[in-house]
Formats: structure tokens, C-alpha cells, sequence
């Protein structure tokens, strides 16, 4: 996070320098063959830049795209962690109840008459019957 005064240079050093410097080093990680479709990056001009991580950075402005465009599918951040969580994630079906379009389900509501001590009583009735997944 980088803070300062207005005018003091916080967005060149953020996205002219680390930015530029971290794209660089991604770009590099891609095959030669990618990395002639990937715009080529200079080297930021700084004499010392050391121990600089994998960033990503969100700029004031709109992405573009979509609307719902958020970093995830900006980055591809999602799709990445679709795959970790294909690859190492275990398959799960909680109880039947766990889903809502798992559950057949009737229910219903209405008024009965009855007859108590002489008298004829109206009272209102309803039921619920919750239904599960197949066992099969």
C-alpha cells in the first residue's frame, strides 16, 4: 500500500516501476512462442529493484468489458483458481436439505371444520412433506 500527498509520485512509482517490473517478470515465465503474442516490457529505470513479488494492481479506472468485470476475471485469477480447486478439491454431497433444488417438497394450507364439545370449529391447518435425493 503506498500512501502520500497528492502529486508526490505515488501512481508513477506504483504502475511506471513495480508494475512494469512485475509484468516483466511474468512475461518471462511464458513459453518463447507466448512471449512473442505479449507486448515486450523495457526494465523500469531504477538502479536497485530486489525481492519484487508477483502484484496485481487495480487502477482507479473502469477495466472494461463487462460490468460485473471484477480483478478475478480481469487476471484470470478465477479461472486459475478453478482449476487448483478441480485438481484438489473432493467431491461432496451435503444432506438432502443442502440444496434447495435437491428437495421435493409439497406443502399446502387450508382450513378444516370440526366439531369440538358441540360446537363447530373452524381452525386452519397446513403441512409441509420435504422429500430428498434418491438413494440410488
Amino acid at each position: 500500500m503506498f500512501t502520500g500527498v497528492s502529486g508526490s509520485g505515488k501512481s508513477s512509482l506504483v504502475f511506471g516501476t513495480i508494475a512494469a517490473e512485475s509484468q516483466r517478470q511474468i512475461n518471462e515465465t511464458y513459453s518463447t512462442f507466448v512471449q512473442g503474442f505479449m507486448p515486450t516490457m523495457a526494465r523500469p529505470d531504477v538502479d536497485v529493484l530486489d525481492g519484487l513479488t508477483t502484484a496485481i494492481l487495480v487502477d482507479q479506472q473502469r477495466m472494461g468489458g463487462d460490468v460485473r468485470s471484477t480483478v478475478g476475471t480481469a487476471t484470470d485469477a478465477n479461472a486459475m483458481l478453478r482449476i487448483l480447486f478441480s485438481r484438489l478439491g473432493k467431491p461432496h454431497i451435503g444432506s438432502p436439505q443442502a440444496f434447495s433444488f435437491n428437495v421435493a417438497s409439497i406443502s399446502g394450507a387450508g382450513a378444516v371444520t370440526l366439531e369440538r364439545g358441540g360446537k363447530t370449529v373452524k381452525e386452519r391447518r397446513s403441512f409441509n412433506i420435504t422429500g430428498g435425493m434418491c438413494t440410488l
